[in-house]
């Protein structure tokens, strides 16, 4: 008998964990690289969401008015991927990536895996 509540016990927590993790939120990183030396920023949280489509709706905003804010400036956009949430820009000699991600609020980037 002790074995059975232990088993149901079990089964209601791995049940209620799951559950937990599907309605996570998640959270928008951004960092920034020079390019060709991959001197890069450490990843910064920038906004966090209730869902997934939220953060990637907003990553693809935040990566066109960063190229329209660019574009202002003696800055020039060499690349633009949405889908990536990458931006890549040259600002006078230096070229620059900056890159948008999004991650459940159970994941840190800039934890070493």
């Amino acid at each position: 008998m002790r074995w059975a509540r232990l088993a149901l016990a079990f089964i209601i927590m791995a049940t209620l964990s799951s559950i937990a993790s599907a309605e996570c939120g998640w959270v928008q990183w951004l960092k920034t690289s020079a390019l060709p030396t991959g001197e890069t920023s450490a990843w910064g949280a920038v906004e966090a969401f209730e869902n997934r489509e939220q953060c990637l709706r907003d990553r693809e905003r935040a990566i066109r008015a960063s190229a329209a804010r660019k574009l202002t400036r003696d800055v020039e956009v060499l690349e633009s991927h949405l889908d990536k949430g990458l931006l890549v820009y040259s600002e006078g000699r230096q070229k620059w990536a900056m890159q948008i991600a999004c991650f459940p609020d159970t994941i840190d980037p800039r934890e070493k895996k």
